[in-house]
């Protein structure tokens, strides 16, 4: 679920324009605005990847030489991705968000992998630790959101996040509990023989 393959390789043939392949996408024509070098798309630019005439996804950015530098990859009813590239992958710092559920963090071979943070609006938890090839593993912590009721702000309160309401110092309040927090390994919870013994 988090692999991102977005390879974006232009290449330049005798008999037309340069082509471009982004093999998550299925498109059959492409329009670059910018400038290019040596025949290829490069610098600051926004591409646009087309389906029978349909818009599927828009990349505003950097290309060198044809090759996705960093940026923003919009595909359309799927993901977006902002952040850096190498080899046309998420590599680096960045930030990809499916709709219910996002991340951000560090990115190897287009996986998130390295310290990040993945959140699912739909459950109200979020992951917050390491993560190799895409799933969590090594140290890491989930929260979840309990809503309680409305209550009045007075003075600093900490540990909270507020969701203002329509009226001055009014708010409601959220607490984030822990459910867990140690050691992960492919996307779940290691437990120890202490921890099973109870």
């Amino acid at each position: 679920m988090l692999m991102i393959q977005v390879l974006l390789l232009i290449n330049q043939t005798a008999a037309g324009p340069p082509k471009v392949f982004v093999p998550l996408v299925q498109f059959d024509e492409y329009k670059w605005k910018g400038r290019y070098k040596d025949g290829l798309p490069d610098g600051k630019g926004k591409l646009r990847l087309y389906s029978t005439g349909d818009l599927v996804a828009v990349f505003r950015g950097v290309l060198n030489r044809g090759h996705l530098n960093s940026g923003s990859l919009e595909v359309r009813g799927r993901f977006t991705y902002k952040g850096e590239f190498e080899a046309g992958l998420p590599e680096g710092e960045g930030t990809i968000d499916w709709g219910s559920v996002n991340y951000s963090g560090l990115f190897h071979r287009g996986l998130p992998h390295g310290k990040g943070k993945k959140v699912a609006e739909t459950s109200n938890t979020f992951y917050i630790g390491d993560f190799v090839n895409g799933k969590e593993c090594g140290q890491g912590a989930v929260y979840q959101r309990a809503l309680s009721a409305q209550v009045q702000l007075e003075g600093q309160v900490s540990g909270y996040d507020f969701i203002l309401a329509d009226h001055i110092g009014e708010a409601h309040m959220s607490e984030w509990t822990c459910l867990y927090s140690g050691q992960w390994l492919d996307g779940k919870p290691v437990s120890t023989k202490d921890e099973r013994k109870r």
